[in-house]
This record gives C-alpha cells, structure tokens and sequence, in this order.
C-alpha cells in the first residue's frame, strides 16, 4: 500500500504519482487534509469532492482509499 497527503486538489504530478504508485502497490491511500490550512487555499469541501471524482472516474476501483484529517479551525470545532 502506498499512501498520498494531499493539501491541494490533485492535479497532474499527484495524479502522475499516484498512477506510479499504483503499478507497484497493490493499493493507493489518499489522504487530505481539510479545513483552513493557509491564506487564499481552496475550500476543504471542494478539494475533497476533487479527489472523489478523480478516484471515481480515473482509477481501478477497489484499488484506492481515501481519508480525510481535519485540520486547524476544523479540528477545534470537533
């Protein structure tokens, strides 16, 4: 299993490494971190629905995992 810590939306190079990861792990963790993290960063809401939507329609199901961390702000409130 490989895993992968996302602060941004994925873009290319992640998605380059992710598919790396891919042919040489049997499975892919993608990690995010959610809630305000620096001045100017996208919503943690659309970041997450990003990475769902690469995952849902640009891997091998069953083959990646993801998960959320809140941070900063978020994490105080739970």
């Amino acid at each position: 299993m490989a895993a992968l810590q996302l602060r941004n939306p994925m873009h290319r190079s992640h998605e380059y490494l992710a598919k790396i990861a891919l042919e040489v792990c049997e499975g892919l963790f993608i990690h995010q971190l959610a809630g305000k993290l620096k001045e100017g960063d996208i919503p943690a809401e659309v970041r997450v629905r990003c990475v769902e939507t690469l995952v849902d329609h640009y891997f091998p199901p069953l083959r990646v995992l993801t998960g959320v961390y809140p941070n900063g702000d978020a994490l105080r409130r739970a």
